[in-house]
């Protein structure tokens, strides 16, 4: 064998061993991120009361970013933008569960002011709590029925009150919520006229709920402007890749256009977070 044949040989397989060391390594890196999306999801979707296999939508989160992956490769042909195109699409499903985690503890929060008026109405019409928070539970809507049910599963799987109520603040993560369960505990604990502490917590519920939407919509302004001025270079950019494409490789390609668009990333958070901020008065 000479010299030539047995260092093509070496070459190919190196070549082969890099390879595989690389897609062992990938595969490992996978599994990772798909046990930690599984975990999370999981969570997530049972705060939601969504029954999903997050299996499933981890198949289709990765098709999802394959196939814009595919897409923005056919338009631009620019390796930066199509790795970004697909690490946004990676990246969307988890802002969508987070958006939809928001929006139904918002509604939670809304619906506790009159899920105490019925408990304390339950109450003075001489029923116990369970039979109270049963009630509650058959004539509330969505989401407070639904964490309402699971207190009570609990409570008829023999966990006691306090376990079921910190159970309860920990699904729910709203403060209303903790105030609601503090309240009770307290109540069945000291055997104090519980009946009129939900209706004065109801009430104190009711005006901060109030005073917050107000401030909101005082400050719904400046919210927006910040949106605007933190999408607005994206926009520039994707509105550059259409119309001058040699000037969008200009600024993504070369390094010095890199620099640039990494500084503006970096201030444009930095001036987001400063205005959202601002703009953020607790209550």
């Amino acid at each position: 064998m000479s010299a030539h044949t047995f260092l093509m040989l070496a070459v190919v397989a190196s070549a082969l061993a890099l390879f595989a060391i690389l897609a062992a390594l990938g595969a490992a890196v996978l599994g990772q991120q798909r046990a930690g999306f599984n975990r999370r999801v999981e969570r997530q979707l049972r705060d939601l009361f969504i029954t999903i296999d997050p299996a499933k939508l981890w198949m289709l989160q990765c098709t999802g970013a394959l196939t814009v992956a595919v897409l923005v490769a056919i338009i631009t042909w620019n390796p930066i933008t199509v790795g970004l195109a697909a690490l946004l699409a990676m990246a969307l499903p988890h802002f969508a569960m987070v958006r939809l985690q928001h929006l139904r503890r918002q509604k939670l929060r809304q619906q506790i002011p009159d899920v105490l008026m019925l408990i304390a109405g339950s109450l003075r019409s001489g029923s116990g709590l369970s039979v109270a928070l049963s009630r509650t539970a058959g004539v509330s809507p969505a989401p407070a029925r639904q964490h309402l049910e699971w207190l009570l599963g609990d409570l008829k799987l023999g966990t006691s009150l306090a376990d079921a109520l910190a159970a309860f603040e920990r699904r729910a993560a709203a403060e209303e919520a903790t105030l609601m369960a503090t309240a009770i505990r307290v109540g069945a604990e000291t055997g104090g006229p519980l009946a009129r502490t939900l209706e004065s917590l109801a009430d104190s519920v009711r005006k901060r709920l109030a005073l917050e939407s107000r401030i909101r919509a005082l400050t719904a302004q400046g919210r927006l402007q910040a949106w605007i001025m933190a999408l607005l270079p994206a926009l520039v950019l994707a509105l550059l890749a259409l119309v001058d494409p040699p000037s969008f490789a200009e600024i993504t390609m070369t390094r010095g256009g890199r620099l640039v668009l990494v500084s503006v990333l970096v201030a444009q958070l930095v001036g987001f977070r400063l205005v959202r901020r601002i703009v953020t008065i607790e209550v």
